[in-house]
């Protein structure tokens, strides 16, 4: 039995300047010991507004949440404006048929980088290209899994410096799905965009009028970015901020999913997971869309069916059995991990080894009462291992075939535990486009050096 739709409305947002610029790499932000990578910064004056009195003909309040899909991870990847373009096609998916859809950002990302060449040379995007792209049908996450960026340390690029020049194409858009895989693609008909002017009173005239969520595209100075409070802001001292020091700034594109015109506030919902602002949802002045958004927002119909597998929303459950961990001394220390890995189609595997040393040494070991070692140049002393597991779910890590984390005695300084134990923290994760980052298992194992 599959669910059929035959017509959506989606707003999306034209093309937001600074994702157009592939070749620089944007600030970051932080939170909770995650880092977000921006869009590149580019200035623009505060645009002239003019006072609209007509605000008194739509309703006060609206809010469109209960449409939307579960709030997503987008990682260490410049990939917003892919996830918002993704959570508002899945928002009125779900407004039709009444349950969510998980729609796969790295498809999305694969196609339109490596297929149409949008933005090949670099993590950003725009929506037009995006929405263009979808065109040519999606597949769902649990087929194709959101991975990490692949510059990160362990991952297939990090020998290259994301932004640079004679980066390779798959640095970005990571690897084509298997044939199987493909077979599983979902067609989703005809979209056609109606612009719509970034201004609050145009936002609010289009909400009311198609009761679709819309993207929009902001700069960003970390300083107004409340993490805690999902309260967002900028005025010109943050633009003078951003001006004497762009690659602390960014821009970042969000679904705006509601408004309330007595706080001139609008609802958005974000992409940096379910603990940002409120449950991942946050707020933002309408002076802030108003004078400072940029390029303009659109609305847009869809034609066409949209056909659901009836299990759409059934995903497998990750698992790992029958851990081993063997340690080496040789010219580095390595760290050998065997194991049966099910639950995980295309999904990225990882695994690494930091060494640590206890807090308080009359206490058991654990995630609290541990400390990492460092390097000599300060970075944490690690090994590390990857792979994508194939679309059967399965990884079989072997006696000959094992994850082998090497880790050089040239980092390693144990003077810092003050004679203490040294372990070794081995740890495996899954990543998705929810969690991010998923540990599936962790250990610490005293090592003797």
């Amino acid at each position: 039995m599959s669910i059929i739709l035959k017509s959506l409305v989606i707003g999306l947002v034209f093309s937001f300047s600074i994702f157009a610029h592939a070749d620089e790499t944007g600030g970051n932000y932080y939170f909770k010991g995650r880092i977000y990578k921006l869009s590149p910064f580019v200035d623009a004056p505060p645009k002239s507004v003019s006072k609209n009195n007509t605000l008194s003909d739509y309703e006060l309040k609206m809010s469109l949440q209960l449409n939307q899909t579960p709030v997503k991870n987008q990682g260490n990847r410049g990939s917003c404006a892919y996830f918002s373009a993704t959570a508002l096609v899945e928002s009125l998916i779900k407004k039709k048929v009444q349950e969510d859809v998980n729609i796969s950002e790295e498809y999305l990302i694969y196609h339109g980088k490596a297929v149409h060449g949008y933005y090949s040379g670099g993590d950003g995007s725009s929506a037009y290209e995006n929405l263009r792209t979808m065109r040519d049908g999606f597949l769902l996450e649990r087929d194709a899994p959101y991975q990490p960026s692949w510059f990160a340390k362990g991952l297939p690029c990090e020998n290259y410096k994301s932004g640079s020049s004679g980066v390779p194409v798959y640095c970005y858009a990571h690897r084509k799905p298997a044939p199987q895989t493909m077979a599983r693609k979902i067609s989703i008909g005809n979209i056609k965009r109606i612009s719509v002017s970034s201004f609050s009173s145009e936002f609010i005239s289009a909400m009311n009028k198609y009761k679709t969520a819309i993207l929009v595209g902001l700069p960003v100075n970390h300083k107004g970015w409340d993490g805690e409070t999902g309260y967002v802001h900028y005025n010109e001292e943050m633009r003078r901020e951003c001006q004497q020091s762009p690659s602390s700034c960014g821009g970042h594109s969000v679904l705006v999913t509601g408004y309330d015109i007595k706080k001139e506030i609008f609802y958005f919902k974000n992409s940096w997971g379910n603990d940002w602002g409120k449950s991942g949802y946050g707020t933002m002045p309408f002076s802030y869309v108003d004078k400072y958004s940029s390029g303009n927002s659109v609305t847009a119909a869809l034609y066409g069916d949209v056909n659901l597998p009836s299990d759409h929303d059934v995903f497998p459950t990750p698992k790992i059995t029958g851990v081993k961990i063997n340690v080496y001394y040789g010219e580095k220390l390595g760290i050998s991990l065997q194991a049966s890995v099910s639950g995980i189609p295309n999904m990225a595997f990882y695994t690494s080894t930091f060494m640590a040393y206890r807090i308080r040494e009359n206490e058991a070991i654990s995630d609290r009462n541990s400390v990492m070692l460092k390097t000599p140049e300060n970075s944490y002393v690690i090994g590390k291992f990857f792979k994508i597991a194939k679309d059967n779910g399965y990884l079989n890590l072997t006696t000959s075939n094992p994850a082998m984390m090497d880790i050089p005695f040239s980092d390693i300084d144990t003077s810092q535990a003050n004679g203490g134990d040294i372990f070794l923290r081995v740890s495996a994760y899954v990543f998705d486009d929810i969690n991010g980052w998923k540990k599936l298992w962790r250990v610490f194992d005293p090592v003797d050096l």
